[in-house]
C-alpha cells in the first residue's frame, strides 16, 4: 500500500479512506450494521472496529496536546508498550462495549475531523522532517499519523469486508 509522501497526500488518502468506511457502513441496513459476528478475533462488529479507530485518534490527540503544553507524552499509553499493543487494543475494545454504534460513529466522526485539523495545522516540515517531535521517535511524525489514519482505515475496511464476507 502506498504511503503518503506529503501533507496533501496524507490528507487526501485519509479522507478518501474515511469516506470509504462511512459508505461501507451506511450501505448496510440497521440490522447488519449492528450485527455481531462469531469470530475468534477481538473485534466482533462494526462498533468495535470504529471504536478502535476512535481510540487511536484519541491517543494521537492526547500525545499532541501534552506536547503543546510542554510535556512529553508516554507512547503508546501509560502502562503499555509498543511490544504489547494487543493489551492496549484489548483495553480499547473493552471501552467500546459501553457504547452504541450510533454513539461510536459520532465520536469517530468528531475525532477524524480533529486529527485532520491537526494535520492541516502542521507544516510540511513538522510532519515529514525526522525527529521534529522527539516523542515520536526518529521517524517523521507523518509516519505515526499515517499509521493511525490512512493505513489504519485500510485495515478497518479490509477487516469489515472480511467479517461480512465470511458471514454470507
Amino acid at each position: 500500500m502506498q504511503r503518503p509522501t506529503n501533507k496533501e497526500e496524507l490528507l487526501k488518502f485519509s479522507e478518501d479512506a474515511y469516506n470509504q468506511i462511512i459508505r461501507f457502513i451506511y450501505a448496510k441496513d440497521e440490522k447488519k450494521r449492528n450485527q455481531s459476528f462469531k469470530t475468534k478475533e477481538r473485534d466482533k462488529n462494526i462498533r468495535d472496529v470504529i471504536y478502535h479507530l476512535y481510540g487511536w485518534h484519541a491517543l494521537l490527540l492526547d500525545w499532541y496536546l501534552i506536547h503543546v503544553e510542554g510535556g512529553r507524552p508516554i507512547l503508546p499509553k501509560q502502562g503499555h508498550t509498543w511490544d504489547r499493543l494487543d493489551l492496549l487494543n484489548q483495553d480499547i475494545w473493552a471501552e467500546a462495549q459501553a457504547y452504541t454504534l450510533d454513539h461510536t460513529l459520532l465520536i469517530f466522526d468528531k475525532s477524524h475531523h480533529q486529527v485532520m485539523d491537526l494535520i492541516r495545522g502542521l507544516s510540511e516540515n513538522e510532519l515529514y522532517e525526522p525527529g521534529m517531535f522527539s516523542w515520536a521517535g526518529k521517524a517523521p511524525l507523518a509516519h505515526l499519523v499515517d499509521a493511525i489514519m490512512f493505513h489504519h482505515y485500510h485495515w478497518a475496511i479490509d477487516y469489515l469486508n472480511k467479517l461480512f464476507t465470511l458471514q454470507k
